[in-house]
């Protein structure tokens, strides 16, 4: 990652100066509220909203790696963090990360619908009034609402 930079100084704030002019070439980011500390997400001072976050995910599928990478995020009711999420729809539907902070839950990447349009799609919740798992079963519901049709969204152009 510190060679994102490309000719910074190896540091982590080289390497993230790197990576922000990258996501801003690349048309990811497109305003000034955008943070990057560290990169791994695990840091409160990261900040990306969810706009910005799906147009990476977008710009990930149409790359070449993206299918590599794609098929590397956890399957719901399968694998991973996911694996004992949305168990009552079919397997394969939701690949997606999940993301987990004090009084913040996060969930982003690919959805297909009962239809199988594709949808990318980042939910993040902050600063909530109750319990994780109250805010989780939120973030599912809105996904299964998307998923059996009853949200108006448009499918991605990748779908």
């Amino acid at each position: 990652m510190r060679n994102l930079g490309g000719g910074g100084d190896a540091s982590r704030p080289s390497a993230m100066q790197g990576l922000h002019n990258w996501l801003l070439q690349s048309g990811i980011l497109n305003n000034g509220s955008s943070q990057l500390v560290d990169g791994s997400g695990l840091s409160r001072l990261d900040r990306l909203s969810a706009k910005e976050l799906v147009s990476a995910l977008a710009y990930s599928y149409q790359q070449s790696w993206g299918k590599i990478w794609r098929d590397s995020l956890p399957v719901a009711a399968v694998d991973g963090t996911l694996r004992h999420r949305f168990l009552d729809l079919p397997k394969g539907t939701i690949r997606a990360k999940t993301g987990t902070l004090r009084n913040a839950v996060t969930l982003a990447g690919l959805l297909r619908n009962k239809s199988g349009e594709a949808y990318v799609f980042a939910i993040m919740v902050d600063h909530f009034q109750g319990t994780d798992a109250e805010a989780r079963a939120r973030v599912d519901q809105v996904v299964r609402d998307i998923i059996l049709g009853k949200s108006q969204l448009s499918p991605s152009r990748d779908s």
